[in-house]
């Protein structure tokens, strides 16, 4: 995603390597870089292989705890959950902020994500005992819901493969800060925007193609770009203001 990026205004010689030494030698990255697992690959579902709208059929899964900054000092830290909603077809990411593990939260997620992205097909999850996707689809209350959306189990590496990128990118911007609501809000949309700009595809060794598809395509049209920002890399953070250190 960085060489895609760089590409889009500048063609370093060598910039494979460049780029590789660079992450290496990133002490952040490295300390936040989980080891791999060697897993046999398996057959990918119909529904990872079917072309259809950006979430048609999505994943869902809980990343957390993150704690929020609170809003005395002397008050506890209060914990917060990320859902990660996970399109099949496309690989692009939809990140929501939870307050807890109750079903209202998750109900209230899930709408907010349907407001913006539609109303998928089916949502699939990984059923887990502990898991609030569980307790909202054994529900008799959620019967309705049910008539709606087709909630099934899913275990794929590909799934799970998504909340751990984005709570690698969250480490590693983060670290052990603690964030107000709002803030913590922005950040990981601007992560989820990081997550759909990565490329989907090789990239070209032509200059003519400076451009590559990424999950961000299929939602908005092209890459998902953020503000450019100054490089405080150097200034003192108790000189910051506050958007300047977010």
């Amino acid at each position: 995603m960085t060489l895609a990026q760089i590409r889009q205004e500048f063609w370093p010689i060598n910039d494979k390597a460049l780029a590789t030494y660079t992450f290496q030698h990133c002490i952040r990255c490295f300390r936040a870089k989980p080891v791999p697992v060697s897993q046999p690959p398996g057959q990918y579902p119909k529904s990872r292989t079917t072309p259809s709208r950006a979430f048609t059929v999505t994943g869902v899964d809980y990343c957390g705890p993150v704690f929020l900054k609170p809003v005395h000092r002397k008050a506890a830290a209060q914990k917060a959950y990320i859902a990660v909603f996970v399109c099949f077809s496309t690989k692009a990411v939809h990140l929501e902020l939870v307050g807890d593990l109750t079903t209202a939260a998750f109900l209230s997620a899930l709408r907010r994500f349907m407001s913006r992205r539609g109303l998928p097909a089916e949502i699939h999850s990984d059923n887990g005992l502990n898991s609030t996707i569980y307790y909202v689809t054994q529900s008799r209350r959620q019967k309705s819901l049910l008539k709606l959306l087709s909630v099934a189990s899913a275990g794929s590496l590909s799934h799970h493969e998504h909340p751990k990128i984005r709570k690698t990118s969250l480490i590693r911007v983060l670290g052990q800060r603690q964030l107000s609501f709002e803030d913590m809000t922005t950040v990981p949309t601007q992560i989820e925007a990081g997550v759909n700009s990565r490329p989907l595809t090789p990239l070209s060794e032509d200059p003519g193609e400076l451009d590559v598809l990424t999950p961000g395509h299929f939602l908005t049209g092209t890459s998902l770009l953020a503000i450019p920002d100054p490089d405080y890399t150097d200034v003192p953070t108790n000189r910051l203001q506050h958007y300047q250190q977010l």
